[in-house]
């Protein structure tokens, strides 16, 4: 990796923060100064490998990129399905698009600069590059070279184009540049090659299909070289054309030769409406010279990452934290040409708003957790223009998109989470766009479902969902690894809660209250007799056996996506108070988050944290909810110190599109978007002693935390103040992100077993809408011989803290049939099991009769069926 420049001390903003930060509890000498040129603390080599036997491919690629570009100009790596792998050295060449993601997805348009003889198959074809300190990945330019062939190859990038510098070396074999149109990492449906004139081609690729959906897409091209060919020809992947000027075809592409030595200057630009666009694109950007469009891009990156100014002591850290956010700044992409057009959701082509622009690419169920509060806090205008392209899609389609990529609805993942991430955008400042629509369309899909087009469904089984409370275990609630109706459920949990609170915040309260109740339906899955929220039959029925299961094969388990049920039944963020109350209090579930969290990234089969997958993001912080705000700083240090790194396998876990990055920039301010759908931020200690993060006019969030970094940093908070007043709260105000302010920590080297352990310093839960209880009945069978009585258990388990007695009544529209009342009050971890007598009268024929029992607490009764089976000789009488 590379070495790292000093520390800069920035005198102006440091001279801003002194003017709130208070004195330190604890004198020390060298404190350090801010950060003054972010950019030069960021290596896109950071997390380009492979992160494990869990984690596999981390999927960032290196190549430069301007914040939220068009083109990722970057390099590909063979068997990398998504573009680049540090741990292999075969180079395919470079491609316009990339992106961190799970699946097989772009690399569009690759090119390869080579001397070696095109030979009889250059669609295979490809050459070794040289992982050494000659490679270099900084934002805006990239480096490597190809030994085997002496080419040393440059890239830089504009928003729309990149430029590549090729040296070819004087070794009297021909430069040749091979374009492959036809070499998408999903592969092409279509493709085509045009040479245009002497030192211009354009052409197009058609692909799609991501994790095997039925997404497509059509990119074209248009590439302009700094001098003229000498010779040339084209490939259809079947046969090679000397000669010919073009290929139309899945596989097809083309070469050119200059002559030996040369030093070439390619410029490409990518549009996705037509070839005219990208020539277009091209005659817009792609005058500048390569090192002007370097140094521009770099002083764009510099100034993006500007918006949060840290100072620190620790050169590994400050790499790693600047890199992280440089991650959060990649995606999504610009999607309209220069001048502003831009192919929709409908397949037609529709113009931006002046000054605004529209966005593509959208991992919605990994970035709204994280990245999404980044984007509306650091980039409003952006995160503006983000929600606006989203409703922009849901005008022209029909319904908001699930995991969009390019124009079309890939309903990749569950969950409505396109929801959130509007939601957390708006929450986090990102204001200006047409929340009224955009709160129609969340509505009609939580409703109707949000019918799209070519049979994308936003929120498929929404019928079902509405009738039971919950989705059930069956075929309509199918993910890419199996049945997920528990999954399903709590996602659409958080979705409704994120509608509530936008509806709230637009004055629509029938509305909010409406889906502030639905944001409880995840308590229809907590099941009493295992702890769990378990999956749940269409009947009501749970499964039997225990809540978590130990598979030790395949992708975690059933009813749940990409994960188990140990690891799903902390994602109720909006109503943690509620989750406490569930699972027995707060002593009771500080002792089950230790065991969980004693292991922290075990894949989607252990009952253990899995925090290189976004469902265990939050879970280091939710001891803030129990009293226990050391354990969160504990937590979530062991997570940054050990999980992530300045190297090339430094990430626990796919980045996808930023949203493994975001869990580090957040937890290293110090700070985490805890409640979707909400500004409330969970704290921690941070990694710097000062930050700064710019807000719109002219407003900060200012953080003092003296002596947080260095060798002998100091890891617990002793004590919090927020704008000069002492408090014991473990969150920042929702008002804070919009304010501003001053938040000032100080730290000790032990842990504070006092500050911040009341339940009043708890981040804010959202019960409203709770059930009181919720009931299983294990065995809902029970047989008994006329004339005798049965017992049938029935677990509860109270869901709110409240006073009072439960009570269980039976009724049986069956002469003879009959069932004691039971009643009592909730022990102090709110469960019970109460055996119901149930009598059969001497002259109750043989036969099956259904009893139903209803159990009432507070507001709350909830009914269920047992099955009464009289037998006669039941007993062998």
């Amino acid at each position: 990796m590379r070495s790292r420049t000093t520390l800069v001390t920035l005198i102006v903003v440091s001279a801003v923060c002194m003017t709130f930060i208070a004195a330190p509890p604890i004198a020390y000498d060298g404190e350090p100064g801010f950060v003054a040129k972010p950019v030069e603390y960021v290596d896109t080599l950071i997390g380009t490998g492979t992160g494990g036997e869990t984690v596999g491919e981390i999927n960032n690629f290196p190549g430069p990129t301007v914040p939220f570009g068009m083109v990722q100009y970057s390099p590909d790596t063979v068997d990398t399905y998504a573009g680049y792998n540090y741990d292999r050295s075969r180079s395919t060449g470079f491609s316009m698009t990339h992106a961190s993601v799970g699946c097989a997805a772009f690399g569009d348009i690759s090119m390869l600069p080579t001397t070696t003889p095109t030979g009889s198959q250059p669609w295979n074809a490809w050459e070794r590059i040289a992982h050494d300190d000659t490679e270099v990945g900084v934002p805006g330019y990239y480096r490597v070279r190809f030994p085997g062939t002496g080419v040393t190859a440059e890239l830089t990038a504009t928003a729309r184009t990149g430029v590549g510098r090729f040296r070819y070396p004087h070794n009297h074999r021909p430069a040749l540049f091979h374009v492959r149109s036809g070499a998408s990492l999903a592969g092409n449906s279509a493709a085509t090659f045009r040479i245009e004139d002497d030192n211009t081609i354009t052409g197009s690729a058609t692909s799609g299909g991501f994790c095997g959906k039925k997404n497509t897409y059509t990119v074209y091209f248009a590439m302009k070289f700094n001098q003229r060919f000498t010779s040339y020809g084209s490939w259809d992947g079947y046969s090679v054309y000397p000669g010919a000027r073009g290929a139309d075809s899945p596989f097809s592409g083309g070469y050119l030769a200059f002559p030996p030595g040369s030093v070439l200057e390619v410029r490409t630009a990518i549009s996705y409406v037509s070839v005219d666009g990208a020539r277009a694109n091209l005659a817009a950007e792609g005058t500048a010279s390569f090192d002007a469009v370097r140094a521009a891009a770099s002083a764009e990156w510099n100034a993006a990452l500007s918006r949060i100014a840290v100072a620190g002591s620790d050169g590994d850290r400050l790499a790693t934290f600047y890199t992280s956010l440089y991650r959060t700044l990649l995606h999504p992409n610009t999607f309209n040409d220069a001048d502003g057009r831009y192919i929709g959701f409908d397949g037609a082509i529709h113009t931006v708003a002046p000054g605004r622009t529209h966005y593509a690419n959208f991992s919605d169920w990994d970035t709204y957790r994280g990245v999404s509060a980044l984007h509306g806090l650091l980039f409003p205008k952006q995160g503006s223009d983000m929600a606006q392209s989203l409703v922009d899609d849901a005008v022209q389609s029909g319904s908001f998109p699930r995991w969009p990529l390019a124009n079309s609805a890939t309903a990749e993942m569950t969950g409505d989470s396109v929801v959130p991430l509007i939601v957390n955008l708006y929450a986090y400042g990102a204001r200006d766009f047409d929340v009224n629509t955009s709160l129609r369309y969340m509505v009609n899909a939580a409703t109707n479902g949000g019918v799209g087009r070519d049979g994308y469904t936003e929120r498929p089984g929404i019928a079902t969902y509405l009738q039971l409370g919950y989705a059930p275990q069956t075929t309509e609630f199918t993910t890419d690894h199996r049945v997920a109706g528990a999954s399903i459920t709590l996602e659409w949990a958080v979705d409704d809660f994120a509608i509530s609170r936008f509806a709230e915040a637009l004055g629509d309260t029938a509305t909010a209250t409406e889906f502030q109740t639905r944001a409880q339906y995840w308590q229809n899955l907590f099941n009493p007799s295992t702890g769990y929220i378990s999956p749940r039959g269409p009947g009501g029925f749970f499964p039997d056996g225990p809540g978590f299961y130990a598979y030790r094969s395949g992708f975690g388990q059933d009813g749940f996506d990409e994960g188990n049920a140990e690891q799903y039944v902390w994602w109720v963020p909006h109503n943690v108070a509620g989750l406490v109350t569930a699972l027995g209090g707060r002593e009771a579930v500080a002792k089950r988050l230790d065991r969980f969290t004693k292991e922290l990234n075990v894949g989607p089969n252990e009952p253990h944290l899995w925090i290189g997958n976004e469902p265990g993001f939050g879970v280091p912080w939710l001891y803030n909810y129990i009293g226990q705000p050391w354990r969160t700083q504990e937590t979530v240090d062991r997570v940054r110190s050990n999980l992530f790194a300045p190297t090339p396998d430094g990430e626990p876990g796919n980045d996808d599109l930023g949203a493994m990055s975001s869990w580090y920039v957040w937890a290293a301010l110090g700070l985490y978007p805890s409640t979707p759908g909400t500004g409330i931020l969970s704290v921690n200690t941070p990694l710097f002693d000062r930050v700064v993060i710019a807000l719109p006019a002219d407003k900060s969030i200012r953080i003092s935390a003296p002596r947080a970094s260095g060798r002998n940093r100091l890891r617990y908070i002793d004590g919090l103040s927020i704008n000069s007043q002492a408090t014991e709260q473990t969150f920042l105000p929702e008002s804070f992100v919009r304010t501003g302010g001053g938040v000032a920590f100080s730290l000790s080297e032990k842990p504070n077993r006092t500050w911040g352990t009341a339940v009043s310093s708890a981040p804010p839960s959202y019960g409203a809408g709770s059930a009181a209880l919720t009931v299983n009945v294990p065995f809902p069978m029970v047989s008994i011989a006329p004339g005798t009585t049965e017992h049938v258990s029935v677990d509860a388990q109270r869901m709110i803290d409240a006073a009072g007695e439960y009570a269980i009544t039976g009724i049986s529209y069956s002469p003879g049939i009959s069932a004691a009342s039971v009643s009592g009050a909730f022990p102090a971890n709110g469960s019970v099991r109460a055996d119901i007598a149930i009598t059969a009268a001497p002259s109750v024929p043989d036969g099956y009769y259904p009893m139903y029992l209803t159990a009432r607490f507070g507001h709350t009764a909830k009914s269920f069926l047992v099955l009464v089976a009289v037998v006669s000789d039941a007993f062998g009488e």
